[in-house]
């Protein structure tokens, strides 16, 4: 087992205690939760109470209500791509399911289109022929539409389902994906490359054992590849284990607990699963070959679920028990930049295991963001929980489950110029449900313009603009959806309703109609770099950890070239007290600050490097 220290260095994670203040003193007040046991790829759940009948909304700005649905469990962890632009036109896909009598018959996967920005009626049936689960979507470059789904012809066999649309056409047509695993493979996620841009690359899983599967070569879950030349009709490979993405390195994968992205003959798939490394898979001819990096590196080689002790994992002075792992919350998302460069997130969780018995702890958050020119385990928080009421703390009433961070379900694009966009679902303090004693979720969006290396200030898309300002304190945002490529606009799908957390999974209420919001941004109206960091192109973002602090905070940040820095903390009134004042090499840099002799306050670290100046606030508290 590992023995190496692996301190989250890079990390700007916090911690709830239910009912009260957001604060470092709260750590060990805060109980773990039991995690979401596998779920059925058939969806079969228990519903907690009866319907509630449909609404009619008579209220949108920007936003566009074009689908409905109330199975509200839109992804097991890692939601696949939802929506397609294209010129004028758009198309957006959901998981569908209206009838929660008998286990939710009628669900699979709903379509709608539009043209010009006119949408279609709202639909009222999912595409596929047999009711279907879990669907992923994509467009070739010659116009096919293609959806991904699985389906079970018994309670244990399963298969892979491509629906096809072809151009100008409104009939799909359906196509099994060939597999000999033992009970099929289910929890697809498609997307659409090659030189032509008519490939299609799939990623899925091998069922398991407790739905009519195998450990398939040694793995619980195992995660298998597939690949189509001509857009779904036929597939030249199929259940090919990726090597580095086999039972040498895990022994589960969550459903859905990754990603699939293609860009020309690029392919990368990452791996976002809770107890194992976070890895990426990248093949730059189209899927022959692929090559391993790990991202995160889980301190547990190929867990087992069995026990283990605070001495056989590495010293974690910010985890909120001795045997809580840093690590990954299973959602994440991946993009591929115009040079090749794969762009990792995904929400920072805190896991432990009691016996046999999984845990994660609710409270934690924080958005992590990696990529090809970092190292293993250089990671960086670029967003996390915002203080909107202006105390210095975040205050949170109770957070819905949805299993995962409170800053997750990050959603990734590039556009033509190079520019990095990320949606992601965070929970708001100022916005609580009173029936439930519980936070709404939004969805913000950040922006990069210089490859990763600095991020815009959150924007929250549920606003006066997009929103009837009546309902904006009401909205549950969650499970957002944009396309792997940004033209002119950002094209948003997100799944909207008024009650945090969710029906079909987690309880927190009963079932309830949710409306498929879209929404069609200007890419331009938002997102602007904060002065600080237009004025410090040569450096990553500043990070401080734990904040707010007590006796020590540690200070990272990365330099492009080898330059003279100063290091510096000052206080409100402008006194200085100066920490390192040298020359340091380009790579990643951290320093640890004595905080004991100062008095509670606030202050500022600020770092200082030819000429420019980033600051980033510190709160100090005893």
């Amino acid at each position: 087992m590992k023995k190496a220290l692996l301190f989250p260095l890079f990390v700007s994670i916090a911690f709830l205690a239910y009912g009260q203040q957001f604060s470092q003193r709260n750590f060990k007040e805060l109980k773990p939760a039991p995690m979401r046991a596998q779920p059925s790829p058939a969806g079969n759940i228990a519903q907690p109470g009866a319907g509630v009948p449909a609404s009619t909304l008579g209220f949108r700005a920007l936003e566009q209500y074009v689908g409905q649905t109330r199975f509200d469990l839109q992804t097991a962890n890692s939601l696949g791509r939802r929506v397609a632009a294209f010129g004028n036109d758009a198309s957006a896909i959901w998981l569908h399911g209206l009838d929660n009598a008998g286990g939710w018959p009628d669900r699979g996967a709903a379509y709608n289109h539009s043209t010009a920005g006119v949408w279609d009626a709202i639909p009222t049936a999912r595409v596929e022929i047999n009711r279907s689960g879990y669907p992923s979507f994509t467009r070739t470059a010659d116009g096919h539409e293609v959806i991904l789904s699985h389906k079970n012809t018994t309670a244990t066999q399963w298969y892979l389902q491509a629906i096809v649309k072809l151009p100008g056409e409104t009939q799909w047509t359906e196509y099994e994906l060939p597999s000999a695993v033992t009970g099929g493979p289910v929890w697809a996620k498609v997307a659409a490359g090659g030189p032509d841009g008519n490939t299609l690359h799939v990623v899925a899983v091998a069922v398991a054992p407790a739905f009519g599967g195998i450990i398939y070569e040694g793995i619980s879950q195992h995660p298998l590849y597939w690949r189509s030349p001509d857009g779904g009709q036929t597939w030249d490979k199929q259940d090919v284990i990726i090597p580095g993405l086999d039972s040498a390195f895990y022994n589960n994968i969550g459903g859905e607990a990754y990603q699939i992205e293609a860009s020309g003959e690029t392919v990368a798939i990452a791996v976002f699963e809770s107890w194992g490394d976070v890895a990426i898979f990248k093949s730059t001819d189209n899927g022959e070959t692929w090559a391993k990096t790990i991202v995160h590196d889980f301190p547990l080689d190929k867990y087992d679920g069995t026990g283990y002790g605070p001495g056989d994992i590495p010293v974690d002075t910010l985890a909120p028990d001795s045997i809580a792992l840093l690590t990954s919350d299973g959602a994440g998302s991946i993009t591929i930049g115009n040079d090749g460069k794969v762009h990792v997130f995904f929400g920072w969780m805190y896991v432990e295991a009691q016996g046999a018995n999984k845990y994660y702890f609710p409270g934690t958050s924080g958005l992590a963001y990696w990529n090809e020119d970092y190292a293993t385990d250089e990671i960086y928080t670029i967003a996390g929980l915002q203080d909107f009421d202006g105390d210095g703390v975040v205050t949170i009433a109770g957070v819905a489950p949805y299993f995962t961070s409170m800053t997750s379900h990050p959603t990734a694009s590039v556009d033509d110029d190079g520019n990095i966009y990320v949606v992601y679902s965070a929970v708001r303090e100022d916005f609580i449900n009173d029936e439930q004693n519980q936070n709404y979720r939004r969805l913000f969006i950040i922006k990069s313009e210089d490859g990763g290396a600095s991020w815009s200030t959150p924007f929250d898309l549920i606003n006066e603009e997009t929103t009837d300002p009546d309902f904006i304190a009401l909205i549950e945002a969650a499970f957002p959806s944009i396309p792997p490529h940004t033209g002119d606009a950002i094209h948003l799908v997100y799944q909207q309703d008024f009650n945090p957390g969710m029906a079909v999974s987690g309880a927190s209420h009963d079932v309830l109609d949710n409306y498929i919001v879209y929404l069609k941004l200007d890419k331009n109206t938002f997102g602007t770099v904060s002065s600080v960091d237009e004025k410090t192109p040569d450096l990553a973002s500043l990070n401080l950890t734990p904040n707010p602090a007590s006796a020590c905070a540690k200070v990272s940040y990365r330099l492009t070239q080898t330059q003279h820095i100063r290091l510096s903390l000052v206080n409100l009134l402008g006194d200085r007290i100066l920490l390192l004042d040298t020359t340091q090499p380009a790579g990643f840099h951290q320093q640890l600050v004595d905080l004991r002799d100062l008095a509670t306050g606030v202050y500022f670290v600020q770092l200082e490097t030819d000429g420019h100046v980033q600051s980033e606030k510190l709160v100090v508290r005893r």
